[in-house]
């Protein structure tokens, strides 16, 4: 898997991407406005674990995507999200710390990773806007799919030549 599959530098086109819980959805919908009130109760967003809700801009595109969270973030909170979100650029709109959006950030990575080593996979994983973390996060998620990769592989196919 390479860094540009599933992150990005460029915070320009990218869609809000806000992370929310039960709770903090009904307090974030008192403030919005009431088409986006009724637009997330027409899709039935309740802000359950792994659900989403794109809210749709003027212009026809996404202008920003709700995400069900559990009430702290780890690891795996968005490690389902590249591959459930529509193929785009989207930057965490949270408050959680550096270390969470680390970690979250990771997961995304963890989350986008295929096998492609016998059959490529076309699919295109969402990405996700990483700052100064990229070179951190690009170095554990190499280092991390190479680990899955050879776990993937077949014991005919992972002899000593081929580990070397």
């Amino acid at each position: 898997m390479l860094l540009q599959d599933c992150y990005t530098d460029t915070v320009d086109q990218s869609i809000p991407l806000t992370p929310l819980n039960e709770v903090q959805l009904k307090a974030w919908l008192k403030d919005a406005p009431n088409a986006t009130q009724h637009w997330v109760e027409a899709n039935g967003f309740t802000a359950k674990v792994g659900r989403h809700c794109a809210l749709p801009g003027d212009n026809g595109g996404i202008t920003r995507v709700l995400y069900g969270v559990k009430n702290l973030p780890d690891i795996w909170t968005l490690s389902d999200a590249a591959n459930q979100l529509p193929f785009a650029d989207y930057r965490l709109d949270c408050d959680w710390s550096d270390e969470a959006q680390f970690q979250v950030a990771l997961g995304w990575g963890l989350g986008a990773y295929r096998f492609t080593h016998y059959k490529a996979d076309d699919t295109k994983p969402a990405r996700l806007v990483v700052g100064a973390a990229a070179e951190q996060i690009a170095s554990q998620l190499t280092a991390l799919s190479r680990v899955r990769d050879l776990i993937n592989t077949p014991p005919e196919d992972m002899m000593p030549p081929q580990l070397a």
